[in-house]
């Protein structure tokens, strides 16, 4: 297929996509450490698991995204905290077409950058709640 043909179907899926929702499924925290104060934070940031699923038959779309972040003290790096979280996207297509699994692993980053902003706020939250500074967090960029 040449690039112009893969950037009409993806034109075609991005027009018949249709969020229908977006919900935690899962989250695991760990906070391994008791003090806090001058600690030089390393932030890693990883899509641990991205699993699609596909029903022909209803035309839906179901991405299921695990996210970990683990934080790291930089100077001696012992583990601070980390969060594991799995979310889960679910999509209606309107109208039929000639989509496969191929096509849908492909284009996945879709599915995660709807879900990024949760993942952030999730981030935040928790981070708030086991009483460790938040951590920067970037933009979701492919």
């Amino acid at each position: 297929m040449s690039e112009s043909d893969n950037t009409n179907k993806y034109k075609s899926f991005i027009d018949k996509l249709k969020l229908k929702d977006i919900y935690m499924k899962s989250i695991h925290v760990n906070r391994f450490v008791d003090e806090i104060q001058n600690r030089n934070f390393s932030l890693n940031l990883k899509f641990d698991e991205v699993y699609h699923d596909y029903n022909k038959v209803q035309n839906s779309l179901k991405y299921s995204i695990k996210f970990i972040c683990n934080c790291i003290d930089a100077d001696d790096e012992t583990n601070v905290f980390d969060i594991s979280t799995t979310f889960i996207v679910k999509y209606n297509l309107d109208g039929e077409d000639d989509f496969d699994d191929e096509f849908f692993k492909q284009y996945k980053s879709n599915a995660i950058f709807n879900v990024w902003p949760f993942i952030r706020s999730t981030i935040k939250d928790i981070t708030n709640r086991i009483d460790v500074p938040t951590p920067p967090l970037p933009l979701y960029k492919q």
